[in-house]
């Protein structure tokens, strides 16, 4: 029974974590193979959590084949690493990442501390059990850290007023900050390249099953809330599963060729996400997006959370996008209410920009449809303190349904 130190009393029979890690030899070598698998447990997002088996060749062999390239080097292979590490030694290209979400959470893992350990980099850890965004900028400063990992705008907004009540902190060094689980709004990335020009944002749309593509912001060049370029092979699906063709305006499935090897002991999970598409292995983990002309993804959002009012089909995180981007919104969730008369209502809890606590609910919605069509538009709103996230930074829709239901006048009620 190991045991870190956290203020409290010891349990009897622990061995304390510091004492244990002087007094151990290194673990053993093992010389592992590229089939070997691990598992990988998704968060639940779309339902009850599930364990994704991974071969851990793939992973690593599209690390290295990706890393390297945004140093300006070559595609590394697994035996090459040793002497890519010598190559990068002393420069800024040694990656120093500092993963600001739980490495529970496979953004944390899988993006922030990964890449850096693929490459001969080095991994810094917060030391606070909560998110604090003063220890992440004084952190960052202190280690000169390149590389951020954080989960969308949960993480991002504070980052940003952060800087905006601070920005004497050398924050020179952050070349990069990367992002997945959660949209993470355009006007945010603009703001946190206004005090770190020289960093670029990578967007990255995912899910533990598979990487879906790509949206790259720097400070020349910003882009568009939820559109991204698809990975190699990626396509989108209708679902009876045609492939729906660029330029369609018909939402489809996200399908991402290859992934994950299945689902462990779910044998129908396994058929339902993995799945054979013109004589192709394809991975589906239910995200819905449109196909623009130019063969860029518009991200709608997944397809457990869609909401269906009177017919048509709402997807929370457009309306949640549109809403946050309201100077008077600081964050919100967009959810389904059952109704009698139109099957599911569209409902929102919200909380106000700080110093914007006056404007009426009704304001806020009419400029809100300004940028979307009336029956995306919440029909009940309940103003809260905070928007509920989990501690990864997710929409915890759950409990932002409770807070609603739990509320016994609503703020705004569209009839």
């Amino acid at each position: 029974l190991l045991e870190v130190d956290d203020g409290g009393m010891p349990l009897p029979g622990s061995v304390a974590y510091e004492e244990a890690i002087t007094q151990a030899e290194p673990a053993r070598r093992i010389t592992r193979d590229a089939d070997d698998i691990t598992m990988i447990y998704t968060g639940g997002t779309t339902g009850m959590p599930k364990a994704a088996i991974t071969k851990v060749g793939p992973p690593l062999a599209y690390l290295l084949e990706t890393v390297p390239v945004l140093g300006g080097y070559a595609p590394v292979a697994v035996d090459e690493v040793p002497e890519f590490t010598r190559l990068i030694e002393g420069t800024e290209n040694v990656l120093i990442s500092l993963p600001a979400s739980p490495l529970m959470h496979n953004t944390g893992l899988g993006i922030g501390v990964a890449p850096a350990l693929a490459t001969g980099g080095t991994v810094v850890l917060l030391g606070g059990r909560r998110f604090d965004v003063d220890e992440l900028w004084d952190t960052v400063a202190a280690e000169r850290v390149n590389a951020i990992t954080i989960v969308g705008d949960a993480f991002a907004r504070p980052m940003l007023t952060a800087l905006n009540e601070n920005s004497s902190r050398d924050l020179t060094c952050v070349r990069f900050i990367l992002s997945s689980g959660t949209m993470f709004s355009s006007e945010v990335k603009t703001g946190l390249l206004e005090h770190l020009p020289r960093a670029m944002i990578m967007d990255i749309i995912g899910a533990s099953e598979g990487a879906m593509g790509m949206s790259i912001a720097t400070a020349d060049a910003p882009v568009q809330t939820g559109r991204f370029q698809p990975g190699p092979g990626v396509i989108v699906v209708a679902e009876d599963g045609r492939r729906v063709e660029p330029g369609a305006a018909e939402p489809g499935l996200v399908a991402v060729p290859g992934g994950a090897e299945g689902y462990y002991k779910d044998d129908a999970k396994t058929a339902a996400t993995f799945r054979i598409i013109d004589g192709r292995r394809y991975t589906i983990p239910g995200d819905y997006a449109t196909i623009d002309a130019d063969g860029s993804l518009t991200l709608l959002g997944r397809g457990s959370s869609c909401i269906n009012t009177a017919g048509e089909k709402v997807y929370p995180e457009e309306v949640e996008e549109i809403l946050k981007a309201l100077p008077w919104v600081e964050d919100a969730l967009v959810f389904g209410i059952d109704d009698e008369r139109l099957g599911q209502k569209v409902a929102a809890v919200l909380s106000r920009a700080p110093g914007n606590s006056d404007e009426p609910v009704d304001a806020i919605l009419g400029a809100a449809r300004e940028k979307l069509a009336l029956f995306k538009i919440p029909r009940e709103v309940v103003v809260v303190d905070m928007v509920p996230r989990t501690h990864v930074g997710k929409p915890d829709y759950r409990a932002a349904k409770q807070q609603f239901i739990n509320s016994v006048r609503p703020t705004a009620d569209r009839g």
